[in-house]
């Protein structure tokens, strides 16, 4: 009987789409060590959002490694020049992180995101 479940569930194109791709395996998790507040920083964009009235749509997400410490702005668009005039205006007054972590965020907007903070 095991097999004719087996068989039926391979063939079955419902139990197929929500089975979802084929599993990889995953790299080994490292620790990631901040000495202190603003040491090291992850910045992450969200987008797919609903559109506010206000045409916002993105979310510039800012989490500092040592405190924990998220903060959240919505954002117009995705460009670099928007990302630092934000991170500018509300965390780096504050103070300068000595190390950023950038994720999910495409290449070319990645460079030109560290160039105009530099």
């Amino acid at each position: 009987m095991r097999k004719d479940v087996n068989k039926w569930y391979k063939e079955c194109i419902d139990c197929a789409k929500s089975k979802g791709p084929p599993t990889k395996p995953h790299g080994k998790l490292r620790k990631v060590f901040a000495g202190a507040p603003l040491d090291l920083v992850a910045i992450d964009i969200l987008s797919g959002m609903p559109v506010t009235p206000d045409g916002l749509k993105y979310v510039l997400v800012v989490t500092d490694y040592f405190s924990k410490w998220t903060e959240a702005y919505a954002l117009p668009d995705a460009e670099a020049s928007t990302c630092m005039q934000v991170l500018y205006n509300s965390l780096l007054v504050l103070d300068c992180p000595d190390n950023y972590i950038a994720i999910k965020i495409k290449t070319s907007s990645q460079n030109s995101l560290l160039s105009y903070a530099n």
